[in-house]
């Protein structure tokens, strides 16, 4: 697995370079295709809280995990070292993490009309830019001042520039699946899977088992208790990085928790 990349941007306006130094979650081989398609859409309803439905979304790890072989308990470590096994935020929306450069990458993207992954120049120069005032450098050691307010309230920014990808560059619910996933995810466009995560932690659980049984690398690190190969695929942390080693540890001690 290649580290990953770290894509500067400038601030459109300030003429400020910001130092990018978050991670990238499921770094995977159909994320170009994902990344390339689709116009701005329709945006995201941002009103009303919405979720609570489905019941309990563990309960359906008890049959379905072991249809792919997978130990539930395991899923359910991910989802912990992931969210929390927090499906959604205090005010019932679901729970998400926008990441501003994957946002600026696939506004450059379509600025340039590819599906190929843009240079930094490129990137600095079409790549659409979204700061939230509660926020001092959003992506910066990845330190947050506002909790799940100031992400909603950021992810309603970028919505409002290019709603599709806006989804597209932020991750999602219980397994935070990143929206330029959809496909692995199982879902027909990045709103789609948005509609079907927001209103169900069920679908959250469905549409995580779908992406891990679509990449054979991530099934099988599973199924083995393999979780430094797991990670480096699924999060983008490659294997003896700090960044991997204290996700392995949260997922071990999440699977003892649960045993």
């Amino acid at each position: 697995m290649k580290p990953s990349p770290k894509w500067p941007y400038y601030a459109r306006g300030a003429a400020v370079l910001l130092a990018l130094a978050g991670r990238r979650r499921q770094r995977l081989a159909a994320e170009a295709a994902a990344s390339g398609g689709g116009g701005g859409g329709s945006s995201p309803s941002l009103g009303a809280p919405v979720g609570r439905q489905g019941g309990d979304p563990f309960a359906i790890l008890t049959t379905e995990a072991p249809k792919l072989g997978l130990d539930p308990r395991v899923v359910r470590a991910v989802m912990q070292a992931e969210s929390g096994q927090r499906p959604f935020g205090p005010d019932g929306r679901v729970v998400l993490r926008f990441e501003p450069h994957v946002f600026a990458r696939i506004t450059a993207q379509k600025a340039l009309g590819t599906t190929r992954r843009p240079t930094a120049a490129q990137v600095a120069q079409f790549g659409k830019v979204v700061l939230n005032p509660g926020m001092t450098q959003i992506n910066e050691g990845r330190k947050r001042t506002g909790g799940q307010a100031a992400e909603w309230e950021t992810f309603g920014r970028a919505s409002a520039i290019d709603a599709d990808a806006a989804i597209q560059s932020t991750s999602f619910g219980l397994g935070q699946i990143m929206g330029f996933n959809y496909r692995l995810a199982g879902y027909d466009s990045p709103k789609a899977m948005f509609d079907a995560f927001a209103s169900s932690g069920t679908e959250q659980v469905m549409g995580m088992l779908r992406m891990i049984s679509n990449v054979p690398v991530q099934l099988n690190a599973l199924r083995n208790k393999d979780y430094p190969t797991f990670v480096a695929s699924y999060n983008g942390a490659p294997v003896g990085t700090v960044h991997n080693n204290g996700y392995v540890n949260r997922m071990q001690a999440a699977y003892a928790a649960l045993a």
